[in-house]
């Protein structure tokens, strides 16, 4: 690992990935994701809010990010009226 990555590794640095469109009970919501790399994470916020909220995940690639964010959102509104529509 180069000294860079590593320096970044070790303070932390949050790199964005992609923001998802979700239909929540009607109404279009977008959602913001990160990778934490001091925790190897991967984070989810309602955009125009200010609390990252952490998936639980590890992601080593962007599918498995994706994949761990969407579920994060389920988490937080439920399944039922959640229709997740597409990375923007």
């Amino acid at each position: 690992m180069s000294a860079i990555r590593k320096n970044q590794a070790e303070s932390g640095s949050k790199w964005p990935l992609e923001k998802i469109k979700a239909m929540i009970r009607g109404k279009e919501i977008f959602f913001e994701t990160q990778w934490n790399s001091k925790t190897g994470l991967v984070e989810v916020k309602k955009e125009g809010e200010e609390e990252w909220r952490s998936t639980g995940q590890r992601a080593d690639n962007g599918q498995k990010a994706y994949a761990s964010a969407c579920e994060t959102i389920h988490g937080l509104y439920g399944f039922s009226g959640v229709d997740i529509k597409t990375k923007v």
